[in-house]
Order: structure tokens, then sequence, then C-alpha cells
């Protein structure tokens, strides 16, 4: 299931997402494997995600679901269902359990193929899977802090180039001038890829590889403090665990 806020335009209102959803062949196919779930297999899915504590991503979420669900339901590709829905529940414009009544709501009216009684074990599910369990909820709630931060870098890149020098008659090289290009691949809040070229000087260049020494000494000093002090990092695109470098 690709992320359905970015198959529609921009950021839609999450009333207009569910009515998209509803009518969503692989949305339905997928959130499925919810609906089909073994009673005795769906509580304690519940149950471990009641209890899991700190910040759960979709690594540890999927580790969870591997300790009691078995492979031929398929617990990590359930993981990543639960963890997309919850996406969408939790950073919405409105509260995860509101979202959740407009999801029923559209679903009731939109989703002709589902029949009433797997549209409310659907909702039921979700609302122990998705909406209640804190440690997910927290995890959201980092990854919004992130997010709600503007652009986030995608990539960068130095170039090294040489310009040549003409003559007056522009037929014969004089001389040269190296360029050092800084290109910076970023997306905007709104999701709009841009792409800005600087040009900077070999003393800036020096400058900038001493800034990032000196930035990574200090994330360095902000992780032992919250170690230190008994305070979890949440693994985010923005801020990965140390095996995701």
């Amino acid at each position: 299931m690709a992320s359905a806020r970015k198959l529609i335009f921009g950021n839609p209102p999450f009333k207009v997402l569910a009515g998209y959803l509803a009518q969503d062949k692989e949305f339905l196919d997928d959130v499925r494997i919810i609906i089909d779930l073994d009673d005795a297999v769906y509580d304690q899915l519940a149950t471990k995600l009641e209890q899991a504590a700190g910040f759960l991503d979709l690594p540890s979420l999927k580790l969870l679901a591997h300790a009691v669900v078995p492979s031929e339901n398929k617990p990590q590709h359930l993981a990543s269902i639960v963890y997309r829905v919850g996406g969408m529940l939790h950073d919405g414009d409105m509260l995860p359990l509101e979202a959740l009544k407009e999801l029923e709501s559209a679903l009731r009216e939109k989703a002709k193929d589902l029949i009433a009684e797997d549209r409310q074990i659907l909702i039921d599910r979700l609302q122990q899977l998705v909406v209640s369990p804190v440690s997910l909820a927290k995890q959201f709630k980092a990854r919004r802090l992130v997010d709600a931060t503007g652009a986030e870098l995608e990539d960068t890149a130095i170039v090294c180039d040489i310009r040549p020098v003409f003559d007056d008659e522009r037929l014969k090289i004089e001389g040269g001038i190296p360029l050092t290009v800084l290109q910076i691949n970023y997306t905007t809040a709104d999701g709009e890829s841009l792409v800005n070229e600087v040009r900077i000087s070999e003393k800036q260049l020096t400058k900038l590889a001493e800034q990032i020494g000196k930035a990574k000494q200090k994330l360095n000093s902000i992780k032992q403090l919250l170690a230190q002090n008994g305070l979890s990092v949440p693994d985010t695109e923005h801020n990965p665990s140390e095996d995701d470098q």
C-alpha cells in the first residue's frame, strides 16, 4: 500500500483521504489481513502492543508481530499495514479516534464490497492495534515533530570544475579558474522537490568541513546526555538508528 497522501493532491484533510481509501482496492486488499486475523492471534498482538514501551518504530513493530503472529499470517506485512494506517490516523487534521470514526463512515458509504460484519471487525481492530497503543502514538508524534521543522535535505553534492579563460578571439585557452559548487537537493514542507546550487570558495569549503565536524560532536554529546538520563531517542527518517546509518 503506497502512501495514500502522496497519491492524491497535497496533504488533504483526513475526510477527503478517508473517502479515497474507502474506494481504493489496494487499501481494502491490504487491510483484509487485519480482518482475517485469527481472534486468538489478534488478542495476543493487541496485548503486546498495549504493553510495548518507548517509541515503536516500524522495525520494532515487525519484531513484535513476528513474535506472536504465525508465518502464514505474514507478520512482516501485517506490521507494515498497521504502521501505515497508524500514520494516516495519527498524522491527520483530527484526533486519531475521530479519524477512525471518519474512516468508518466512509467505508459504510463507499466500500460496497466490504460487508458490515467485516467493516466492524476492521474498525474495532484498528482501534486496538493502531489508535490505542501509546508507544505507536509517541512514535508518530516524534515523526510529526521532525516533519514540522520545514524543508528536509534529500541529498548534497560538491562539484569541482574548471572554467577556461579564453583569449579575446575566444580561440585559445590562456588559463583556467577552479570552481567548487555546492548542490543541495531538498523537499519543502508541502512535498515539492527543489535543487539549489551555490558557489563556495576553498576557504568556505574548509570552514564547512569544520562546522560538520563540530555538529557531529554536538550530536554525540546530546545523545550521551539523553542516554545518561534514561531518555529514549525515537528512530525516524531524520534520526535513524545506528544500524541504519
